[in-house]
């Protein structure tokens, strides 16, 4: 054939149909006959209702002219008549009269065994008699039939492939030959059709019949399946005729028309447009492609949102990160609570011990006061007194200056451990981010095969156990594998390179449309940077919104910080109000309970609003997360429809 549409591609089915000019050269692409397959072993298919156009379609002599066109077989026509039906070629049709040919197989089967020729007269046998065979039939009369008897068995056998078939009068040539174009494997002498009941003849004779017959009957078992046997529907087919039943039925029917004299085949045209039509729900082809190119332009300018929801991405991560923050902080906040309540315990249990002790001190002073008024105090007393209370005062300074220095040890090791924890959480993000550009996170990922390459930073997690015994050896895995699909795929770009340069030319001629659609994509244009702008606005907000808050933690930062100033100006006039004892206690006793107030009213005023805080950020992720699923989603879809039309009219995919 000039073009072969078997090569692994699907053929090109309008215009004229491609005329056979074989020269006596088998093609090597094209779809082999059913008479064909049915010469083969007994595992590939036998017998077609298309014999002859098919077998036709194999062998074909260079046309002249008008005289000697073949015609399609019809046997109720002489043996000259039917002469054109059986191919024509440079060499013998067959090996009958040539000695020294070691082409023909060598017949293996036991044709002298008695055992194997009885067994063959029993199934001609049953099979003539279970067929309704029209004349006299016996065991007997197939031990040694006649010439008249062979034949009329031969064409009743042959009427199961050709309905009215007839032999000619020519009998003995037109056997073998029929026989040939049958596919029968082993050579056939037209000598053995002379004398047909003779002892060395015959046995030959009815394993031709036998293996006839075997023919028929898996004719009979695959009658009703052949079309899905010789044309397998494809995914895109679903219940529809298949693109290869199609081609090769529009090929038939234009070679039979060639044929016949045939110079355009119009109606065989009109026909398979009306085919493609239906099957194709009868949508206008142009239509579709222009459909088709501007859901291909919406695919472009979806993917150029990417941008958009790569920021979106980021911004998600640090709110969560800001989340983990704010988590982290409470989290101190509540182990600072407890400690503060641990140490107000304390307080009070040493608050109790100063009150027994300031009792005893109080007796003791009454006491010394009811000396002092019975006896008069002497100056070494006195000195005495004011040495204690310096003493006291220094211890207290001490312990003071102690206590202050605990605090600022603390903070410094909480700010170094932040530090590290940040460091360690921005390597871990970065890795993250990476293993998302990459296709590999989430697990519903491109790459991810199901399979989770994240790292998670905490309190409960082990990065370098992780990377080493989870995402290195799935990593591993992953790259081999990868590399066996670049394999496989450059083979497919080979076979999609030479599908390119087949549409290219359609391409070319399509171009031309492209103009008309360039306000349409300018308007898409205008409601993407439309859409743009409404982003960057809710950015905007979101940015603000989180800028007040960071604004609101630092003021709560500095109420905490004034407030720990006012505590400890409370301590220094706690301190020095320590002359008057009474009075002294009491006042200071006020003071711690209404720093206690205090401290816990801000206690609960950062709670909340930490509380609060949180759930802003969990709608505004929330809020994110449900645009950039619709964003996906809306993309998908688009590629989706891009995909299958491209697919549904052979086009390139171009990376989709």
């Amino acid at each position: 054939m000039r073009k072969s549409f078997t090569d692994g591609r699907r053929p090109s089915l309008s215009g004229a149909p491609l005329r056979v000019r074989q020269d006596n050269v088998p093609s090597h692409g094209s779809r082999p006959s059913s008479l064909e397959r049915a010469s083969c072993t007994s595992s590939k298919l036998p017998v077609s209702k298309r014999t002859s156009t098919s077998h036709s379609s194999q062998q074909y002599r260079p046309r002249q002219s008008s005289i000697g066109r073949a015609n399609p077989p019809d046997y109720g026509r002489s043996t000259s008549s039917r002469s054109s039906f059986i191919p024509k070629t440079g060499r013998p049709s067959s090996g009958i009269g040539v000695r020294g040919r070691t082409d023909v197989p060598k017949d293996l089967r036991p044709i002298s065994d008695k055992r194997y020729q009885s067994q063959c007269i029993s199934s001609l046998l049953e099979f003539l008699t279970s067929h309704k065979y029209p004349h006299p039939i016996s065991h007997k009369l197939l031990s040694s039939p006649s010439n008249k008897d062979f034949f009329n068995m031969f064409e009743f056998v042959m009427g199961h492939f050709w309905e009215s078939y007839k032999l000619g009068p020519k009998m003995q040539e037109e056997v073998p030959s029929t026989l040939k174009l049958l596919g029968y494997p082993f050579s056939l002498p037209k000598t053995y059709l002379y004398s047909v009941g003779s002892p060395h003849t015959w046995p030959h004779l009815l394993a031709a019949l036998n293996w006839m017959i075997e023919l028929v009957q898996i004719q009979s078992s695959i009658a009703g399946r052949i079309d899905q046997l010789m044309f397998e529907p494809t995914d895109d087919d679903f219940d529809g005729i298949p693109d290869d039943k199609i081609s090769f039925d529009y090929r038939e029917k234009t070679f039979n028309a060639f044929m016949a004299g045939a110079d355009t085949f119009d109606m065989e045209n009109q026909e398979l447009e009306k085919i493609l039509f239906e099957k194709y729900h009868g949508g206008d082809i142009h239509e579709i492609i222009e459909e088709n190119k501007r859901l291909e332009a919406m695919v472009e300018d979806a993917e150029k949102m990417e941008e958009r929801i790569t920021a979106l991405k980021e911004d998600k991560k640090n709110q969560k990160q800001n989340e983990k923050r704010l988590q982290e902080y409470a989290e101190q906040l509540r182990r600072h609570k407890m400690a503060l309540v641990a140490e107000t315990e304390k307080n009070k249990d040493e608050l109790a011990i100063i009150k027994s002790d300031l009792e005893k001190e109080d007796a003791r002073l009454h006491a010394m006061q009811l000396a002092y008024e019975n006896q008069e105090l002497k100056p070494a007393d006195v000195e005495r007194l004011k040495a204690d209370q310096d003493r006291l005062h220094a211890q207290m300074e001490q312990l003071e200056k102690h206590t202050a220095d605990i605090s600022a040890d603390n903070w410094k090791v909480n700010m170094e451990q932040a530090k590290q924890n940040e460091k360690l959480d921005a390597e871990v993000a970065k890795y993250n981010r990476l293993a998302i550009s990459l296709k590999l996170v989430p697990e519903s990922a491109e790459f991810a095969d199901g399979k989770d390459f994240r790292l998670h930073a905490g309190c409960g997690s082990d990065v370098v156990m992780d990377f080493e015994t989870t995402v290195k050896p799935k990593m591993t895995l992953m790259k081999k594998n990868l590399n066996e699909q670049y394999r496989s795929k450059k083979k497919e770009h080979f076979s999609l390179m030479c599908d390119t340069e087949k549409m290219q030319e359609l391409l070319n001629e399509k171009k031309e449309r492209l103009m008309q659609k360039e306000n349409e994509l300018a308007q898409m244009e205008s409601d993407i940077d439309l859409l743009k702008q409404t982003s960057s606005s809710e950015h905007k907000s979101v940015s603000e919104e989180l800028r007040r808050l960071e604004q609101e933690v630092t003021q709560l930062g500095t109420s905490l910080t004034q407030a720990e100033t006012d505590r400890d100006k409370l301590v220094e006039q706690y301190v020095i109000t320590q002359n008057s004892l009474a009075s002294a206690k009491e006042e200071a006793l006020h003071e711690v309970s209404k720093m206690r107030e205090m401290k816990d009213e801000m206690k609960a005023r950062v709670e909340d609003h930490a509380h609060s805080v949180k759930r802003k950020l969990e709608a505004v992720l929330q809020q994110a997360e449900v645009e950039e699923r619709e964003a996906s989603e809306r993309l998908a879809r688009i590629q989706e429809a891009s995909r299958r039309r491209r697919i549904k009219f052979g086009l390139p995919l171009n990376g989709l």
